[in-house]
């Protein structure tokens, strides 16, 4: 499917015209076609219509990931309307300040995840949000058949917003991140031509659909490859597993952590994973070691690192399938195209010599229209001669690849010195096989401003202190050794499956005055 110049309506409409009765969806056991869909969502679009959903409207969609939830994303999209794409994790407090914040004036609520009453959430906010209208849940929507009248549809133009998707809010509030419909379909297109897939294959998407990682690399590359979307409300290990054995899916993409999860899971190994051919894995960096303990223990075929963010696109890098290995487990691969990378010396005002580390720049198409209502912070992002200045660090190697370091925010100063988390998480995920998950941050300290700790989840809940601190020193310098290391039963985690870094730094804080205050 050419992506060049059209719009997510446009590409859906072309996708049920070529391929109609092929399955698009599969969600509880479920089948829905590509036609299915497409009149699911022109159904859906005729009663939004009713509703008062014009081009331009602001409407949130709050779920887990669902069938219904898809259904909506695109009819909102075929009204001209925007998605605004909501975490389901949030709460009171939140989503009062996300909505009023976004201007949402119609919410689509799809289920919630665990406890959370959505419902009673936002009748308890109600006299708070000032924008809106209306909020009903998904499961009203689509009861009577209708359809779109000539006139009713308005199919928004490539450079139109389609979506507003919330940054991941692990160290500040959320910005809204403004993506058009056209660098939509182009930077997912090239994702789909990069990774070579097609009609032929069946992807698991478990990756939540709020999120750039589920709603782009998710729905937009199975809507562009033709590719049969296996849908999870969310990541679970088990549930996964039976997922690729029983729907044989080809595809999944990942976050590191969701499978180091599932290698470690007590039922791994009962399950038949040889279906799997190729997956995406990004979101955080992983050491190389664990890069190949992941394919020895699943099977993939080609499991392709990539680098982005929501602002970018989601996706700016990736490795080519037919890149060596020591391209596939160390770095995050050369640029797409539609993409400039390049890494800027930030002291000396200049780019950085070949080979060293620096700033992470990016520059090209896939760039988003900005924060939403937020003219200022979009301006700081940007340089003069159009480079968007991502906030992580890194360098590039001779053959252009991309090698990520960290968050330029999370970079430790320890006694004058910048020490990057993610070299340390990565010998510690070394030093013992029951090591599942590792966070290292920096906690204030007097005289040389922050100290190193690191937090540790292990599968039997224990492992010696010293021995990580010892595994430490034999390969990285004294002054990088963790001064804490905690063992605790679970991280805080982000909806977008990644390791909460503030909530992670208020508690290893926590742990750290809990020491002192019984030595």
């Amino acid at each position: 499917m050419n992506a060049e110049l059209r719009t997510i309506p446009e590409a859906l409409d072309e996708r049920a015209a070529e391929c109609g009765e092929q399955t698009a969806y599969i969600f509880d056991g479920v089948r829905y076609t590509w036609r299915d869909c497409e009149r699911q969502a022109e159904a859906f679009a005729a009663e939004l219509f009713q509703k008062g959903v014009r081009a331009g409207t602001h409407v949130g969609i709050w779920g887990v990931n669902s069938y219904p939830w898809v259904c909506c994303y695109f009819a909102v999209l075929k009204l001209g309307a925007v998605a605004v794409l909501l975490n389901f994790s949030y709460k009171e407090k939140e989503m009062a300040e996300i909505l009023n914040y976004a201007q949402v004036e119609y919410l689509a609520m799809g289920e919630p995840r665990g406890s959370l009453n959505f419902g009673q959430i936002i009748s308890n906010i109600r006299g708070e949000i000032s924008t809106l209208k209306e909020a009903f849940f998904l499961s009203e929507l689509g009861k009577t058949a209708q359809k779109l009248t000539v006139g009713t549809a308005y199919y928004p133009e490539p450079e139109d917003t389609a979506v507003i998707i919330f940054t991941s809010g692990t160290t500040k509030r959320p910005k809204g991140v403004m993506l058009a419909h056209g660098q939509l379909l182009q930077a997912m297109q090239a994702v789909v031509d990069r990774m070579g897939w097609t009609e032929e294959d069946c992807q698991l998407l478990t990756l939540p659909l709020f999120h750039g990682s589920g709603g782009n690399s998710g729905i937009l590359v199975g809507l562009l490859a033709g590719m049969t979307s296996v849908i999870q409300r969310r990541y679970q290990s088990v549930p996964v597993m039976k997922a690729i054995e029983e729907y044989q899916c080809t595809v999944f993409n990942a976050v590191p952590s969701m499978l180091l999860m599932m290698i470690h899971n007590p039922e791994f190994g009962t399950y038949d994973l040889s279906s799997l051919q190729s997956g995406i894995l990004s979101g955080s960096s992983i050491a190389p070691e664990q890069y190949d303990r992941i394919l020895e223990k699943t099977g993939y075929r080609n499991l392709q690192q990539a680098y982005g963010m929501t602002e970018t696109s989601t996706l700016n890098t990736l490795v080519r399938r037919d890149a060596d290995m020591l391209q596939k487990r160390g770095t995050a691969g050369e640029a797409l195209p539609g993409v400039q990378i390049r890494i800027w010396n930030c002291r000396e005002q200049r780019e950085a010599d070949a080979g060293a580390p620096g700033e992470i720049q990016i520059r090209g198409s896939y760039l988003m229209k900005g924060y939403y209502n937020m003219e200022e912070q979009t301006r700081q992002q940007f340089l003069e001669d159009g480079w968007f200045r991502t906030g992580d660090s890194g360098w590039l190697d001779e053959m252009g690849s991309l090698h990520f370091q960290s968050r330029l925010s999370e970079m430790i100063v320890r006694g004058g010195e910048n020490i990057s988390p993610s070299e340390i998480e990565n010998q510690i995920m070394l030093c013992d096989s029951s090591i599942s998950a590792v966070k290292v941050v920096g906690v204030p300290a007097p005289i040389i401003q922050e100290e190193v700790v690191a937090l540790v989840k292990t599968d039997n809940g224990s492992i010696r202190e010293e021995a990580v601190r010892e595994y430490v020193c034999q390969h990285l310098a004294d002054y990088k050794v963790p001064k804490y290391v905690f063992v605790i039963p679970e991280f805080p985690m982000t909806g977008s499956g990644k390791i909460d870094l503030k909530a992670s730094r208020e508690l290893a804080g926590n742990l750290v005055k809990e020491r002192e205050n019984n030595e």
